[in-house]
């Protein structure tokens, strides 16, 4: 089916179907990431799960938040599509993705002047980058759909800037890493 043929079907849906699409997207996306964190709990289960408790914590939370981003894409793109008919979100939606992008540069900033401690921002610094792929891509599917210029504008610069969060994150620790 073409894409035109796609876009008018969309078009045509009414309000409670389109929401009822998204939302079922949603719970489908979040069915699908319990279901593979319960796989991978089940295939890591043993004696260095209970001894080392915090890092598959850690790795648990890890692989829930990729499964369900990569299942919310679809039901994402969707909410953005529907939503592209009006006007008013799309200028919040642009310079909160700046001010959240921003974050993303701070968080880089202070990890990498670690010997100075910021208090609550310093411990939430590590997961604001570990995020940061995340929201790029959000940000760049947001001015994918986006009906303005300036908006779009608005909305590729913060998925820029968290690209170069995400960069500055694997150079850090990952790159030493695979040298070492």
């Amino acid at each position: 089916m073409r894409f035109a043929a796609v876009q008018t079907r969309l078009d045509r849906l009414s309000g409670f179907a389109r929401l009822g699409f998204v939302l079922g997207g949603y719970v489908g996306a979040l069915a699908v990431a319990v279901l593979a964190l319960v796989a991978y709990a089940s295939m890591t289960s043993g004696p260095d799960r209970d001894a080392s408790s915090g890092m598959y914590a850690f790795a648990d939370a890890l692989c829930f938040i990729l499964v369900f981003a990569a299942g919310s894409i679809v039901p994402t793109g969707l909410l953005l599509y529907f939503l592209r008919a009006l006007a008013a979100p799309w200028p919040v939606f642009a310079w909160v993705g700046l001010g959240v992008s921003v974050t993303g540069l701070l968080a880089a900033v202070d990890i990498a002047g670690s010997h100075v401690e910021y208090g609550i921002w310093s411990t939430a610094a590590v997961p604001r980058v570990f995020l940061a792929p995340l929201l790029a891509g959000l940000f760049a599917l947001a001015g994918v759909f986006s009906p303005s210029r300036t908006n779009q504008r608005c909305l590729f610069a913060a998925a820029g800037i968290e690209c170069m969060t995400s960069s500055y994150g694997f150079i850090h620790w990952f790159v030493p890493a695979m040298l070492s």
